[in-house]
């Protein structure tokens, strides 16, 4: 076990510092501040798998109050929890750095209008995964499921089959390569909607919200 009374070897720490250095010059060209604080008090971000596929953390409504604050004409957010890939928590103090670790792939959040029937499929969706699946779905907070009578609802009102609705709703869904929604291939299965914002995809979402 490596612990400070083993001394470094010099080459490979060379060799770690350089390839560091490199993803953090990286990072920084994408617009992250690595080293940058976001979160210095509170408790430990949970983004173990066991937790985020099956049910929400703190992790996961922070992601969905990120989304919603960063486009804030979207009725409801959406997004995959096979996006966090850290299968850990995340302590105290965390950094941009700790959520790049936390979703390595950058997500790109997209405003589409989808029409209430297909918003049911979507989020029934989520639900009907396996155990453990990455398509286990997160919703904001403006979204609820009313088991006895088996309806979904925005707001407080049970989603219109007819009408449309704005959703936040992370890129990789869209694509409809998984299986469970692959019906978001079909044409005219939602319509894209444009959105001026400074943020645009999930990371910096959860960034700008922890820092509030």
């Amino acid at each position: 076990m490596l612990n400070s009374g083993i001394s470094p070897d010099e080459n490979t720490k060379q060799l770690v510092d350089k390839w560091m250095k490199m993803a953090m010059d990286s990072l920084t060209a994408m617009g992250f501040q690595p080293k940058d604080t976001v979160l210095r008090s509170g408790s430990p971000l949970d983004g173990r798998d066991e937790k985020i596929r099956a049910g929400n953390t703190n992790l996961t409504v922070a992601i969905t109050k990120g989304m919603m604050e960063a486009i804030p004409s979207a009725q409801l957010a959406v997004f995959n929890s096979g996006s966090v890939r850290v299968d850990d928590f995340l302590y105290l103090p965390v950094t941009q750095y700790d959520i790049l670790r936390a979703m390595p792939y950058i997500n790109e959040i997209k405003l589409i209008g989808i029409n209430g029937d297909i918003l049911t499929k979507l989020l029934n969706a989520g639900r009907s995964v396996p155990p453990g699946d990455g398509m286990y779905l997160h919703y904001s907070s403006e979204t609820t499921y009313d088991p006895a009578g088996k309806v979904w609802l925005v707001n407080r009102k049970a989603i219109d089959p007819k009408s449309t609705y704005k959703v936040a709703i992370g890129n990789y869904i869209l694509s409809g390569d998984e299986k469970s929604v692959a019906f978001l291939k079909a044409p005219n299965a939602f319509t894209m909607l444009s959105y001026k914002s400074s943020v645009q995809d999930i990371n910096h979402a959860l960034i700008e919200h922890l820092k509030k």
